[in-house]
């Protein structure tokens, strides 16, 4: 059974360079939680934006003298941390992933600092998770 999901990414686009193959009117199938409300993803929440533009998958940054930026929902996330620098407006949560043995940093930044701290929870739930399985996890219960 398949379902379409009518609501418009903030900043998404199909030709919108930051939101690249992440179409701007997705179709999910069978995308109903144990409630028979459709799910909300991660990956699709609205709310996982910064000033228009979308936050998911993460933009990975090697570390330790790793060159290689691999892109999309790779890796395994190994913790999590909240920025409390408010000087930088909005709200922001620093991810760690190991990909093939190296590993990579990210920053999510957040308009809406209650949902940041929502995600902060989630991801903390989910350290030692692979990067694409946090981005399936139903997030329904936030819309």
């Amino acid at each position: 059974m398949w379902y379409a999901l009518a609501v418009k990414k903030p900043g998404c686009s199909v030709n919108s360079p930051p939101c690249a193959g992440i179409p701007a009117f997705a179709i999910y199938g069978d995308t109903l939680n144990d409630d028979g409300l459709r799910k909300m993803r991660l990956r699709d929440h609205p709310l996982m934006s910064y000033r228009g533009v979308c936050n998911w998958p993460p933009v990975w940054v090697g570390i330790a003298g790793e060159k290689r930026r691999p892109r999309g929902e790779i890796g395994i996330l190994r913790e999590v941390r909240y920025s409390r620098i408010s000087s930088l407006g909005g709200s922001r949560l620093h991810l760690l992933i190991t990909h093939e043995q190296s590993h990579y940093l990210s920053t999510l930044p957040f308009d809406d600092r209650a949902f940041c701290l929502q995600i902060y929870q989630v991801l903390t739930n989910n350290c030692g998770k692979s990067i694409d399985q946090i981005g399936a996890i139903d997030l329904s219960y936030t819309l």
